[in-house]
């Protein structure tokens, strides 16, 4: 089983091809909100456990951070295999 492209939703920089394709991907696999919809985004966060957070993928980075870093492991047919609060 070949493991996996991974996107950190909480830290810039991933490779700028990776996002579009695995935020597609998520976005249907998970059924996340779309980006317009803030205030369904807001409720979905609200619902994870605390001190979850999902963060967009241009948050800043900071080792002082509050919230957790949201992966997302997808298959080479960028299905969502697995998503990491870590």
């Amino acid at each position: 089983m070949a493991l996996h492209m991974c996107l950190a939703f909480a830290i810039v920089g991933f490779a700028e091809e990776w996002r579009p394709v695995l935020k597609k991907a998520y976005i249907q696999q998970k059924h996340m909100p779309p980006p317009k919809n803030i205030s369904q985004k807001r409720v979905l966060e609200e619902e994870l456990p605390k001190p979850y957070r999902i963060l967009g993928p241009f948050a800043p980075y900071s080792h002082y951070r509050t919230h957790r870093r949201l992966t997302i492991y997808v298959d080479k047919n960028n299905i969502v295999e697995d998503v990491e609060c870590s």
